[in-house]
């Protein structure tokens, strides 16, 4: 009983909040868009560079991402933030139809909580002559070996870990296994 007792408070213990680690007081719903295009071998995945001053902050390296409005589907609400941040239209993705993995987001200096939904997208562009997208500054396309190499040199922190590192190794590992369907080239 003893033994019960001690697992079970470990297990569900809550650190008690200090005035230095207030504990977020708004809850909210997000979706952030993995897209990816290539095929097996040559996958690459979209990143944004973003200010470092937005409010609510954001990873100033990560994928696109919106809050979820009340009633949006996800899919609807990933397309939105790929249009939104990246100027890329719905016509040229190919969404895997449920979200792939999801993850948590704090700021405790805004005492904000999110949940993220993570939707898979195959970037599919017409193949006509490339006309240039004015947000493209903005974006990187990094194979999972490029990012892992990124990460191991930079300090990115546990968020961009949880937010995009994890999201990408998920979607490379179930795209590796024909998991996720892969539209014609």
């Amino acid at each position: 009983m003893f033994l019960r007792g001690h697992i079970h408070g470990r297990l569900f213990a809550r650190p008690m909040a200090t005035a230095a680690t207030a504990v977020p007081t708004v809850a909210a719903a997000a979706v952030a868009a993995v897209l990816c295009r290539g095929t097996r071998g040559a996958r690459q995945f979209l990143l944004l560079q973003r200010q470092a001053d937005l409010e609510p902050p954001r990873l100033p390296l990560g994928l696109p991402l919106v809050r979820l409005q009340v009633g949006e589907p996800v899919q609807v609400a990933a397309a939105r933030a790929l249009e939104e941040e990246c100027g890329i239209g719905a016509s040229l993705l190919r969404w895997h139809p449920v979200p792939i993995t999801a993850s948590t987001s704090a700021w405790s200096s805004h005492e904000l909580s999110f949940l993220i939904a993570h939707c898979f997208a195959w970037y599919r562009p017409p193949k006509e002559e490339h006309f240039p997208n004015p947000f493209e500054l903005n974006f990187r396309w990094l194979s999972y070996g490029e990012l892992r190499a990124l990460v191991q040199a930079e300090e990115l922190g546990l968020n961009f870990s949880r937010e995009v590192v994890v999201p990408l190794r998920v979607a490379e590992k179930l795209a590796d296994a024909d998991m996720l369907y892969e539209p014609d080239a």
